[in-house]
């Protein structure tokens, strides 16, 4: 399938959906260059907010919001609903009634997906497509396999659907290996997320460029407790137990989980993450944005997939899309 086409792009090349890091500014500079800009996951009255701003900056060209399941609101689904963003897509859970709520109101709806299981069952449930979420991925993890697995086995399964590929892109080669696996586009996050566009703090962007292993673990997981990929820092080589693998593992995450159990929402998280500190270990999947002190770098979570390593400089978006294109 022709994704340019489908998607109305000009370069079959998406943004990832970064949670509290992917704003205006990153959304509006990935379309404004032809790719697919994402807008991420938000408090309810930001997310609104964001997305009017970034309806008039771009008068009309594509864009997505995501909608992370295990931690929207109805609001969010609302917000979509009444924006003209063109494209939604959705990360980590499956409800019916949204995708037909997305779909009624003419939206193209895209799942992330980490098995063959799963496209199989947004595809069938009224999808437009699929984001193929290798392992090798930053932030949270839906699969166990690599991109270089899953993908072929879903473009033999589904020949004509919309397929994108994401895990470790972040150059020309990988994005043409992609290719050549059978994504009709590309999903980059890492590299996105090191650009000067970006709005994650100064001192996480000065970790990704220096960054030289990633390590998957499930410490911040308050209100959220799934694996995923981060760079390590205090918090992780403090609690978190590595195996020969990998994984770290934070044996004392359902201790964690009892002291704030009832508190889900997005203020409740906002509060805690305020009190998160390397005394003990209760993190939320919040990770390091300007509003936050850079000393709170060492027990938030670094989200990076595993192209860290090679990723050595701040790229603007524009170059960063010409290149995966």
């Amino acid at each position: 399938m022709d994704a340019c086409d489908f998607l109305s792009l000009e370069k079959p090349v998406l943004q990832g959906a970064m949670g509290g890091v992917a704003r205006q500014d990153l959304v509006v500079a990935v379309s404004e260059a032809g790719g697919l800009g994402t807008l991420s996951y938000l408090p309810p009255a930001f997310f609104e907010s964001e997305l009017r701003c970034i309806e008039e900056r771009l008068e009309g060209k594509t864009f997505a919001a995501n909608l992370l399941m295990p931690l929207i609101s109805r609001l969010h689904v609302e917000a979509c609903l009444k924006s003209s963003v063109q494209v939604v897509t959705l990360f980590y859970g499956f409800d019916q009634a949204i995708v037909s709520a997305l779909k009624d109101a003419g939206k193209l709806v895209l799942f992330q997906i980490g098995s063959l299981e799963e496209a199989e069952l947004v595809l069938s449930a009224g999808a437009d497509g699929v984001i193929v979420q290798g392992y090798e991925a930053g932030g949270h993890l839906r699969g166990e396999e690599r991109l270089a697995e899953l993908l072929p086995k879903v473009r033999t399964c589904f020949p004509d659907a919309l397929i994108c590929g994401a895990g470790g892109i972040h150059n020309k080669d990988t994005a043409e290996v992609c290719r050549s696996s059978g994504a009709d586009a590309v999903c980059a996050g890492t590299r996105f997320l090191a650009s000067p566009e970006a709005s994650a703090h100064p001192e996480f962007k000065r970790r990704l460029v220096t960054a030289t292993e990633t390590i998957v673990t499930d410490l911040f997981g308050v209100g959220w407790r799934d694996l995923h990929r981060v760079i390590p820092n205090s918090a992780v080589k403090k609690w978190c137990a590595r195996d020969s693998s990998d994984h770290a593992f934070a044996p004392m995450t359902d201790a964690a989980e009892k002291l704030v159990s009832g508190l889900s929402d997005a203020v409740d998280r906002a509060a805690i993450l305020m009190r998160q500190s390397l005394e003990q270990p209760i993190y939320t999947p919040s990770s390091l944005t300007p509003e936050l002190e850079a000393t709170m770098i060492e027990y938030v979570a670094l989200y990076a997939g595993e192209c860290v390593q090679n990723i050595h400089e701040l790229q603007p978006v524009p170059k960063s899309v010409e290149l995966l294109s």
